[in-house]
């Protein structure tokens, strides 16, 4: 039977909530098997099952922005990253995260679109993007433009989705859905987590003509 220590268990997270500013939830994440995965544990919860558990990302909020911190030594292939949120108010609400590369905003820090078009920065500058439903973590679109592939932009960008996630206090957890391109069975494949679903439907490439 297999145990943490092996390669092909699923990693478990913890969450701890540390306080409500500006709206936004202060968050850190641990990659821990002492706790069921996705527990968030409250201000007055006890924090000792997190004790030696490894930080994987952690938020702040400066000026009313979300900043998502991500261990740098996990994705030293990716640059650092700034995002802009976009929101789909529709009968199942989404939220589109983009990413880009540039000096114009501090690396981690989510701005809102009105805050990016004051910005003398172009949206075909993004570096990737990630789309996923509020309602409960279900994400449905990673893309990654051609020059940035292969330098875990995905895999950095998709552990940004999760922190911004939690930091609104949105219901679930991040989670795949089976619904693959052939780039994103790779990037499935390199999870190593129960959130990840299985291939279910072939999807067609996400690069535009």
């Amino acid at each position: 039977m297999a145990g943490p220590g092996d390669p092909s268990t699923p990693r478990t997270h913890a969450y701890r909530r540390e306080a409500l500013v500006d709206g936004f939830w202060v968050m850190r994440s641990y990659r821990c098997d002492r706790l069921p995965d996705g527990t968030i544990l409250g201000p007055a919860d006890d924090p000792s099952p997190l004790e030696g558990a490894f930080e994987t990302w952690r938020t702040y909020v400066v000026d009313g922005r979300v900043v998502i911190d991500i261990d740098r030594a996990r994705f030293p292939s990716a640059p650092h990253l700034w995002y802009c949120a976009t929101y789909e108010r529709d009968e199942r609400p989404a939220v589109n995260l983009v990413a880009f590369a540039t000096t114009d905003i501090a690396p981690g820090t989510v701005i809102s679109d009105t805050e990016f078009f004051a910005l003398p920065v172009r949206s075909d500058q993004q570096v990737a993007a990630i789309r996923w439903w509020t309602d409960d973590g279900e994400m449905d679109q990673v893309y990654v433009d051609r020059e940035h592939r292969r330098l875990q932009v995905a895999a950095k960008l998709v552990r940004a989705a999760s922190a911004f996630h939690l930091a609104n206090g949105w219901p679930g957890r991040l989670h795949d859905n089976g619904r693959h391109t052939d780039l994103g069975d790779e990037l499935a494949a390199s999870f190593r987590s129960a959130r990840v679903a299985a291939l279910r439907e072939r999807m067609p490439p996400m690069d535009p003509p």
